[in-house]
């Protein structure tokens, strides 16, 4: 039975480094995420595409939105940004990637490893495709917004 967690010559089950590596960067993300605030740091634009063009980049927002879900603020994550479940979800799996991979030693395996590259390829296409659609839709109500204030002037 091919697993990616080894037995040592003791006997003794250990996990595999990747999965211990994995499980604590995640940790330090959720950590990090229960110690920001969950509306982020005000008048701090930490998005250099955001700060150069005024648009939202397709991921602005998932950092303040993974924090209020830490906090149990589910709507305001939603309202910055919907993908930031799947991530915290992501995030979730990673703490627990060293558990995963005991019970469930084939997720290891090219096929589980390539479904999830797939996954994760879809996943930035969708982002991609949601920031454009974020993006001109603030272009459009800065131009709504421009044309109410600046209205043409009539001729008499």
């Amino acid at each position: 039975m091919p697993s990616s967690a080894q037995h040592r010559a003791d006997g003794k089950f250990h996990f595999p480094d990747g999965a211990v590596v994995l499980s604590l960067i995640s940790l330090s993300i959720l950590i990090a995420s229960l110690v920001l605030p969950a509306g982020g740091f005000p008048g701090i634009d930490t998005c250099s595409f955001h700060a150069l063009t005024a648009l939202p980049c397709p991921g602005c927002g998932l950092t303040r939105a993974f924090c209020a879900i830490s906090h149990g603020q589910f709507r305001e994550a939603w309202s910055l940004h919907p993908f930031s479940f799947i991530f915290y979800l992501g995030v979730l799996a990673g703490v627990a990637a060293p558990i995963l991979d005991r019970c469930f030693p084939g997720i290891s395996s090219k096929k589980a490893a390539m479904s999830l590259r797939v996954g994760v390829l879809v996943l930035a296409v969708a982002m991609l495709f949601f920031g454009g659609w974020r993006a001109m839709g603030q272009v459009r109500a800065s131009h709504s917004l421009s044309d109410s204030r600046n209205p043409a002037s009539e001729s008499p």
